[in-house]
C-alpha cells in the first residue's frame, strides 16, 4: 500500500511552476477569446472544456501527484509546444516575411502573437522546474507501508 507523506513540504518550485502552468492557461483563454470567431460557438465549448480539466491537472500536479506532473510535461510541455509553434514554423517555411506581417498586423494579431510568446515561455519554464531538484523529491515523497 502506497501511502502519501503528509509531511512533505512543497517546494517554491512546484508553485512556481503551478503559477507558471496557470499563466499558460491564462495565455491559451486569451487567444482563444481573441480568436472567439475562428473556433466558433463549439469550439469554444470544446476548449473551455479542456481548460477546465487541465485547471484540475495543474491542482493535482501543486499537490504532487507525478501522473499530474507528466500529463502537464507530455501533453502540454511537449505536445502544447509543437502546437504552438508548428504554425509559425510552417508559415516561415512558406517564405512569409516576418517583418512584413509585423508592419501590417492588426491589434488583434499583434495581441495573439503575444499571447503564444507568452504561452510558451510560461511552458518553457513550468516544465524543467516540475523535475530539479526538491521538486522532483517532492513527487517521490511515498512510503510504503505495511498493514
Amino acid at each position: 500500500m502506497t501511502i502519501r507523506s503528509t509531511t512533505a513540504v512543497r517546494p517554491a518550485a512546484v508553485d512556481l511552476a503551478f503559477w507558471l502552468w496557470l499563466g499558460a492557461l491564462g495565455a491559451g483563454l486569451a487567444e482563444m477569446l481573441l480568436r472567439w470567431e475562428e473556433a466558433g460557438p463549439a469550439g469554444i465549448v470544446v476548449r473551455t472544456g479542456l481548460y477546465a480539466v487541465l485547471a484540475l491537472v495543474m491542482v493535482r500536479m501543486r499537490d504532487g501527484r507525478n501522473w499530474a506532473r507528466l500529463t502537464l510535461a507530455v501533453g502540454l510541455g511537449v505536445l502544447g509546444t509543437l502546437s504552438l509553434i508548428i504554425e509559425p514554423i510552417g508559415w516561415l517555411l512558406d517564405g512569409n516575411d516576418l517583418g512584413a506581417a509585423i508592419e501590417r498586423a492588426d491589434l488583434t494579431a499583434l495581441l495573439v502573437a503575444g499571447s503564444r510568446v507568452l504561452h510558451l515561455l510560461c511552458v518553457l519554464a513550468a516544465t524543467p522546474l516540475m523535475f530539479t531538484g526538491p521538486a522532483a523529491d517532492y513527487f517521490k515523497t511515498t512510503r510504503t507501508a505495511t498493514q
